[in-house]
């Protein structure tokens, strides 16, 4: 199915996945806006967006449920070609539903938040196995200074660990 034309994002957006991930399906973005101010992003991706109720990409969807991982294989929900149109892959624009929180850089408190259907470019896929060098439970901004996204990345870590404290 043809992909709707939607609104461009200014974000940059970047992805942390498991080396055997295939389908990139959610990523996240920080953008600096003042010294008080941040905004978080987080885009998952949007196949839902060209599928109609009861057309053929429905009814797969419907019979499968899920993805199916088995140790030497796995069975997508969706067929492959259509699954690659919307993995949310590095160096291009991909239909994404964005929710975006803007948090006060201080204290973590959210300020305002919105949730958006667009197309968001993804800079990166990161993966586990390269992050694994620079955040262990013992890190801290000065050792980090190399990682790829290190602000974004710490941020979103300090601001979880804040939500996690809350629960």
């Amino acid at each position: 199915p043809e992909i709707p034309i939607l609104p461009k994002s200014d974000v940059l957006a970047f992805s942390i996945d498991d080396i055997s991930t295939t389908e990139i399906d959610d990523a996240f973005s920080v953008k600096f806006i003042d010294e008080n101010l941040v905004q978080v992003g987080i885009h998952i991706a949007a196949p839902a967006l060209v599928i109609k109720r009861g057309d053929t990409l429905d009814k797969i969807a419907r019979k499968r449920i899920s993805s199916i991982y088995l140790p030497d294989k796995k069975i997508t929900m969706f067929p492959e070609n259509f699954v690659n149109k919307f993995t949310l892959s590095e160096g291009d624009y991909h239909p994404s539903i964005s929710l975006y929180v803007n948090l006060n850089r201080c204290d973590f408190s959210v300020i305002s938040k919105k949730t958006i259907i667009e197309q968001v470019f993804v800079k990166s896929n990161l993966w586990l196995k390269d992050l694994d060098n620079y955040f262990t439970s013992d890190s801290d901004e000065c050792n980090l200074y190399n990682a790829p996204f290190k602000d974004q990345i710490f941020l979103i870590w300090k601001w979880v660990e804040i939500l996690e404290a809350k629960r």
